[in-house]
Order: C-alpha cells, then sequence, then structure tokens
C-alpha cells in the first residue's frame, strides 16, 4: 500500500516489494495507490520496478484515493490497473518544485521542454500497456485532464472498476500480460496476499 508522496521512499518500497514478490515466485505484485503525485526521477524508478518478470497490478483505492500527476504514471506502468469507486486519475502536467508554474519560474523553453518530455513519457507509457488510450494518457498531462474511474475505464486506460483488493485479484484472473520474461497469464484467483511493509 503506498499513499503520499512520489518519492525516493515510495520509490524504493516499490523496488524491495518486486523485488520480493519475485523471489517467492509470487503470482502478482499488487500496488495500492493513493497519491497527489511527486518527483519524476522516483517515478521512472517506480515505472522500471513495475517492468518486472511477475505480472504488476496498480489499484487505485480504497473509494476516494487519487491517482494524480505522476500517480496517473505509476497506474499506466503497471501490467494491468484497477480503480475503485470514486477514485480520479490524471492532472499529470509537469509543475516546477513546490507546485509552481515552471515557466514563470524558468521560462517559456523550459516549460515547453519540460512539457514535451513528459508528454513523450506518458506517450511511451501507454502505448505498451494501454494502446487504445494514448490520446487519453497524453491529454492527462497536455491538458491537465482528471477523470472517474467511470471515464478512465470508458477510455481503456484503466482495466477495470475493482471494489477491493479481492475484486483486483478476481478481476485480474486470466489476463494475458507480457512481463519483462515474456508473455504469462495471471493466476490470482483465491491467491493468499502477503503484505510488504
Amino acid at each position: 500500500s503506498t499513499s503520499g508522496v512520489v518519492d525516493d521512499v515510495m520509490a524504493d518500497y516499490v523496488a524491495g516489494a518486486v523485488r520480493r514478490a519475485e523471489s517467492d515466485g509470487a503470482a502478482a505484485v499488487i500496488i495500492q495507490l493513493d497519491t497527489f503525485g511527486g518527483a519524476e526521477a522516483a517515478l521512472l524508478r517506480i515505472d522500471a520496478s513495475l517492468h518486472s518478470k511477475i505480472p504488476t497490478i496498480v489499484w487505485v483505492g480504497p473509494p476516494g484515493a487519487k491517482a494524480a500527476s505522476a500517480g496517473t504514471f505509476i497506474t499506466l506502468s503497471a501490467n494491468l490497473a484497477y480503480m475503485a469507486p470514486s477514485t480520479n486519475i490524471g492532472a499529470a502536467s509537469p509543475v516546477a518544485t513546490g507546485g509552481g508554474d515552471i515557466a514563470a519560474t524558468y521560462g517559456q523553453t523550459e516549460a515547453d521542454k519540460v512539457m514535451n518530455d513528459a508528454i513523450a513519457t506518458m506517450r511511451g507509457i501507454a502505448q505498451e500497456r494501454h494502446p487504445d488510450a494514448v490520446a487519453w494518457a497524453v491529454a492527462t498531462v497536455q491538458s491537465a485532464q482528471s477523470y472517474s474511474a467511470e471515464e478512465a475505464l470508458a477510455a481503456h486506460g484503466i482495466n477495470g472498476i475493482a471494489t477491493s483488493i479481492d475484486d483486483v485479484l478476481s478481476q485480474a484472473d486470466g489476463q494475458t500480460v507480457v512481463t519483462s520474461a515474456g508473455p504469462v497469464v495471471v493466476h490470482t484467483k483465491g491467491a493468499s496476499l502477503v503484505t510488504v511493509n
């Protein structure tokens, strides 16, 4: 379960959890996410961790949780993405440290450069994991759009709406995903959960 700021602490936690799940031969690793966002370097480390030998799943939950800003990139980086009802995702436009406007702080050229880089990163993630939702995913960055779970599902940005981790396990079961070890069928139905603190 990861909530709070996307930073090096969160990136270390996710990397450690994925490594442990791999060494345990787990059926999958599920990251429960609730964040307003954070640092680009940390989200890129988390994206790398979610490219694992075992299936990776992000669940934006519980109800009321957010996958805002960097959380949007993380959600879409997993093999499978689910959101609880009454959650939202998006508003992924880059901002200066402390939430300031990049153009005002560093100039328009730098702002354009950062925006184009963020769009390219999002496009790459979406093309790999959610190819039917590339334009939608780019809009979360380019236009700072935010979406409900239902809107994200309608755009094919996520794989389903799940009310709980058990619901995630049930919906993910039988899906074929491409891990770093190649195509894998997810076997999560009735799996026992090991929580990594």
